[in-house]
């Protein structure tokens, strides 16, 4: 099989760049292990800057109306909340937050880039090496199918095959807390409002989700058991920073680039812009006929700061969980929450920080 890009990896960025190329007239093969599109139990965070940039491509209704549930309020704390995010503080930080069901969202994403005539999805798949030529990556072999392409793009994961094989290093930092999720398929609480509650035994939040369902986490020490008596799935968030996005022929976004923790939620986020840039940079490099790393790295430039900067979000998040074994948090966050939440503008900033932090001006 011949395309002019194979993209490894079917998750909400590679899915917005086939899209994106699709619409732009390039065969792009989407290549995914998953036989099926998997339902995926994990609470996913877009913000309006991300909903906003998608409007382009006609899906930003259908994730915004379909997918997502337009958060309200959040509240954090104990019986009594000591953290309250309103409307109003949405509204004076000029952002809105869509808590998404992720396996929707890359659903209603996938479909769009398939309709454009130009994108195959290719399940079941497992891809084992990347096909070479002359020191130019030209293309995937897997048991099932080798597919030649004038791009290859990794958008694996952390195990990523692509940067594996392509040599890149990345060191992954563990995560001092591991997540544990699971559905709550009745919400009971009130409609479009997280609630993360705080007390002796832990913490545990809860999130809504569209069609009435909504998802529960769990931030669990890693020596700390999962509960039993629910359907519990146990994720590790070890996150890190490649040292390179791109190789003759190849080019790396998302988990496979950058991954992160839940921290801020940007994972999603800065996928879909990591795609975003891409896609430009890589229709000039396919319409030159120059897929070299060195007409590649327009792509690395524009992204890397703001990639950074996310991944130094969950670097905080992590100093802060590693900090609590030392101070007495049953004092601290109580009193500092309370303090940010009779000023006011501090909370307002933190939204309007994690949710521009992933933004590439410019890149349309």
């Amino acid at each position: 099989m011949r395309v002019d890009v194979v993209i490894v990896g079917a998750g909400i960025g590679g899915a917005v760049l086939a899209l994106d190329l699709g619409r732009r007239g390039w065969r792009v093969a989407l290549v995914e292990r998953e036989a099926v599109q998997p339902k995926i139990a994990r609470p996913e965070i877009l913000w309006s800057t991300t909903a906003n940039a998608l409007e382009r491509y006609g899906i930003a209704d259908a994730i915004r109306d379909r997918a997502s549930v337009k958060l309200e309020a959040i509240e954090i704390g104990g019986e009594t909340p000591w953290l309250r995010i309103t409307r109003d503080d949405f509204d004076a930080a000029g952002i809105d937050a869509f808590s998404t069901n992720p396996s929707m969202t890359r659903a209603i994403i996938a479909d769009a880039a398939v309709a454009t005539g130009n994108v195959e999805i290719h399940r079941g798949v497992a891809v084992e090496e990347l096909l070479r030529e002359e020191g130019c990556v030209t293309g995937i072999r897997s048991k099932e199918l080798v597919i030649e392409a004038r791009l290859v793009v990794g958008d694996d994961g952390g195990n990523s095959i692509v940067r594996t094989q392509l040599g890149i290093p990345i060191t992954l930092t563990p995560f001092p807390i591991e997540f544990v999720t699971a559905m709550i398929p009745h919400w009971t609480l009130p409609p479009a409002r997280g609630r993360v509650w705080i007390d002796g035994g832990g913490a545990k939040a809860f999130i809504p989700w569209p069609g009435g369902e909504g998802i529960l986490l769990i931030p669990l020490p890693a020596d700390r058991p999962t509960p039993e008596g629910q359907d519990y799935k146990r994720i590790a968030r070890p996150f890190g920073h490649a040292a390179s996005y791109v190789a003759d022929g190849a080019a790396l976004i998302g988990d496979a680039v950058h991954p992160m923790t839940p921290a801020g939620g940007q994972g999603a986020n800065a996928s879909i812009w990591d795609a975003l840039a891409l896609a430009n940079v890589a229709d000039a490099a396919l319409r030159a006929d120059d897929v070299s790393r060195t007409r590649l790295l327009e792509y690395e430039r524009l992204r890397r700061p703001n990639n950074e900067r996310s991944v130094a979000i969950s670097r905080i998040a992590r100093r802060a969980f590693r900090a609590g074994r030392y101070l007495p948090l049953s004092f601290v966050i109580p009193a500092a929450m309370r303090t940010i939440n009779t000023l006011r503008w501090p909370k307002r900033r933190i939204i309007r920080t994690f949710a521009t932090t992933f933004v590439t001006f410019g890149v349309r």
